[in-house]
């Protein structure tokens, strides 16, 4: 998360953090979101989220209504 909020001072945009401890959380975390009409979610490259990318993508394709969860779910997932 360091990494963000250094990312977020030097281009001056808002971050918005949602704690996803286990997979449970996923649901209420990126309701969350979506409450705060974001531009641009970045998931955090973790073994959890990384093994819940497919429902992270359903999830967040049901609250916004964006492109084909299928697509995103696929999108790389490389660690870094």
């Amino acid at each position: 998360m360091a990494g963000v909020e250094g990312c977020r001072a030097n281009l001056g945009v808002n971050v918005v953090a949602a704690e996803i401890r286990t997979p449970d959380n996923v649901d209420g975390a990126f309701q969350a979101l979506a409450s705060e009409r974001l531009d641009v979610v970045i998931v955090l490259q973790t073994s959890m989220l990384l093994s819940e990318r497919r429902k992270i993508a359903h999830v967040w394709q049901r609250l916004c209504d964006c492109q084909s969860s299928m697509d995103i779910a696929n999108m790389s997932w490389t660690a870094g």
